[in-house]
């Protein structure tokens, strides 16, 4: 994947996760699609599924270094249209190299600017972290009060003949063995295997027969 390409997709989406996610959320989710595709576990198989899988991973890891470094600038208190909240505060990385603006700026500042500086750069993280808190809690009573109320079904086995690949909401699913089908809302539960058998078969929602997974 190319560092332009990279900066054009949702690396959340690509991750499985919440654009709101923590850090130790997304490690995690991440470790476990690398386990998944990680190029070893296909060396017995064919050139077609290795090459796959190579290209998975690529895609897995620039998606992980782009979300962690667009982590790093919420928790810093920035904000932009990639982070999908709609823009907000600018950084200095949108106006050229952030190395040659912070080497500039630190050269012209006095010791009173650059403690300011610090100091406001914290309340910003800190004001960040609160918001985040916040934002976290508030999610997670919305998703109880939603589980409560939801209405389940199981996955459907199908063929892969024909069908687009479609991983959204697998990093999730890998944690809890269920999806949410995006069509007609149900929490889908997936087989215990359902991993292992993903080379081979695709799922949908037998609810509505919506496609749920397929690599």
């Amino acid at each position: 994947m190319t560092a332009q390409r990279a900066r054009r997709i949702n690396p959340f989406e690509v991750l499985g996760v919440s654009s709101m996610v923590t850090s130790e959320e997304l490690t995690k989710a991440y470790r476990t699609l690398a386990k998944k595709y990680h190029p070893d576990r296909y060396q017995e198989r064919s050139e077609k599924v290795r090459r796959a899988a190579e290209q998975r991973m690529a895609e897995l890891n620039e998606a992980y270094k782009l979300a962690r470094e667009r982590l790093a600038r919420r928790d810093e208190g920035y904000y932009d249209d990639e982070d999908g909240g709609g823009g907000g505060r600018r950084g200095p990385w949108q106006a050229g190299d952030v190395g040659a603006w912070s080497r500039t700026a630190r050269r012209t500042e006095t010791s009173a600017q650059r403690a300011a500086r610090v100091q406001a750069s914290r309340a910003a993280a800190e004001r960040a972290a609160r918001t985040h808190e916040t934002q976290a809690r508030s999610f997670q009573r919305i998703r109880i009060e939603a589980r409560k109320n939801a209405r389940y079904a199981e996955a459907s086995p199908r063929s892969k003949a024909g069908l687009p690949s479609n991983l959204f909401g697998a990093g999730q699913a890998a944690h809890t063995n269920e999806i949410q089908c995006r069509t007609c809302r149900v929490i889908v539960r997936l087989p215990a295997d359902w991993q292992q058998r993903l080379d081979t078969t695709a799922y949908v929602c037998s609810d509505c027969g919506a496609l749920l997974l397929n690599r």
